[in-house]
């Protein structure tokens, strides 16, 4: 089993997590890894 390491980790997509990632885009832009967890299904991008 592969180990994944993020600096944030959002749990749900909704209006607080969409919030959330929206606000951490720049930690992105500067390397940071952000990962978000949604329990629906999954979309590719």
């Amino acid at each position: 089993m592969s180990r994944l390491a993020y600096d944030v980790v959002i749990i749900g997509s909704g209006a607080g997590g969409g919030t959330v990632a929206q606000e951490l885009a720049p930690l992105v832009e500067q390397g940071k890894r952000v990962l978000v967890l949604e329990k629906g299904p999954r979309v590719d991008t």
